[in-house]
């Protein structure tokens, strides 16, 4: 059964997340900006997490904080927060305004750039690409083995998904998505 947790109407929609504790972090648009939100899994408790005035979005939370897109007027970068919304740190520049995705263990984060998918510590250090064609939705396998992801372009309905290996990128498995 669906239950209703938020009052706004655009919360959630640039991304949603849960904590490890079960509190849920979501975009939501707050004066003028798309600002990260943070609510007990009852929508009780909301705060505000980010008040730097750049748009915030697609959060992902892991064991250590939360990771997210932040637009500012000189690019995308990936940042992290802790859960009360302090030591806002950048790990990722130049990064598509796109989902990004941590590794189960928070070891590892997917981001996009240039339509293609990157993967880098958390810790920080260089990136590698994951896919050398137009690639997006990337999700860790529960065991953060496998990394499911479409590949091709869903905008122009020509995508299909796929499964490479976590550790090599090697390409595991591919198939066409069905025309529904």
């Amino acid at each position: 059964v669906a239950e209703k947790v938020s009052t706004g109407k655009y919360d959630g929609w640039r991304g949603l997340s849960l904590t490890p504790d079960g509190r849920i972090v979501f975009a939501s648009i707050e004066e003028t900006v798309q600002t990260l939100i943070i609510s007990n899994g009852d929508g009780s408790g909301r705060t505000r997490l980010t008040r730097d005035g750049y748009n915030n979005q697609y959060p992902a939370a892991f064991r250590d904080g939360i990771a997210y897109v932040s637009s500012t007027p000189a690019r995308s970068e990936v940042c992290v927060i802790d859960f009360e919304g302090d030591g806002r740190r950048v790990i990722a520049r130049d990064v598509d305004v796109s989902p990004i995705a941590i590794s189960p263990d928070g070891a590892w984060l997917i981001f996009r750039r240039n339509r293609r998918l990157w993967k880098m510590p958390m810790s920080g250090g260089a990136a590698t690409e994951l896919v050398a064609e137009v690639s997006s939705a990337a999700a860790w396998s529960p065991s953060g083995d496998r990394i499911a992801f479409l590949l091709g372009d869903p905008d122009m309905y020509a995508a299909r998904a796929g499964v490479i290996s976590a550790k090599e990128g090697r390409l595991l498995w591919t198939s066409p998505l069905s025309n529904v």
